[in-house]
């Protein structure tokens, strides 16, 4: 049984359109969104315990975002290997995941598009995207790309008929 979704990406890359479509056509089964960006504190522990407790949860990033996140920005994870070990094997056997991602001019123009300030900088977009990738091999995996809405309404119908 599927206990939730965990949508990872790199900023810009479109996983809150996907979110929100994903939430317009589960929200009535009682499935809801939670953002698992960085917060301090022990992270093992604190993603494990999300995913433990996740009943029918749309998770906006997981522990891949902040593998990538802390490397770049906070000099590491705070995680041992056989935790992120841990944390993947359960998000494998438990989880659909999906990535989402784009060309990289997309995502320097969808950057640079927004009109609010952003934590990440344009340059670092592709470095994690590339790096998210790297982590995100896995076979089950769902590549989003998210360069239309058809791919959007695509990727939501593919959920949906997994889900079933």
């Amino acid at each position: 049984m599927i206990k939730g979704i965990i949508v990872e990406g790199s900023d810009c890359s479109g996983k809150t359109t996907l979110i929100d479509a994903l939430q317009d056509q589960l929200s009535h089964s009682g499935w809801e969104v939670v953002n698992l960006g960085h917060e301090d504190g022990g992270q093992f522990k604190r993603y494990m315990n999300s995913y433990i407790h996740a009943d029918k949860a749309i998770f906006d990033r997981g522990h891949f975002s902040e593998i990538v996140y802390g490397g770049l920005w906070r000099g590491g994870h705070g995680m041992s290997t056989q935790e992120v070990n841990a944390l993947t094997e359960y998000v494998f056997n438990n989880f659909l995941v999906i990535f989402a991602h784009a060309p990289e001019d997309i995502l320097i123009q969808r950057y640079y598009s927004r009109s609010y300030d952003q934590i990440i900088n344009s340059d670092e977009l592709t470095v994690v995207q590339s790096s998210l990738a790297d982590l995100l091999t896995h076979p089950n995996v769902l590549q989003y790309d998210s360069t239309s809405l058809i791919s959007c309404d695509a990727m939501v119908e593919k959920v949906m008929s997994i889900l079933k």
